[in-house]
């Protein structure tokens, strides 16, 4: 994934992990890596449409079922509105 703001590039977190010292993703079997990867990039689906309101919540995968209702609550507790 490649996160842009305004034309300038950011690393992403695991970037900033892994060039830090702080995580060694070598340790790691590729398999956990790729499963890590599709719940992240699953989770990030499921609240982009949220925030659209364009979500089927039938289909929300119960693999990240649990993240999909901690932001639902984040929004509903925080009040928090996507610009």
């Amino acid at each position: 994934m490649r996160y842009v703001i305004e034309g300038q590039p950011y690393p992403s977190v695991t970037e900033l992990l892994k060039y830090g010292g702080k995580y060694d993703f070598n340790d790691i079997p590729k398999y956990t890596l790729e499963r890590k990867a599709y719940i992240g990039s699953t989770v990030h689906k499921a609240i982009e449409l949220f925030n659209e309101g364009k979500i089927n919540e039938r289909t929300v995968d119960a693999k990240i079922k649990g993240y999909y209702d901690a932001w639902k609550s984040f929004v509903e507790v925080y009040g928090y509105k996507v610009l």
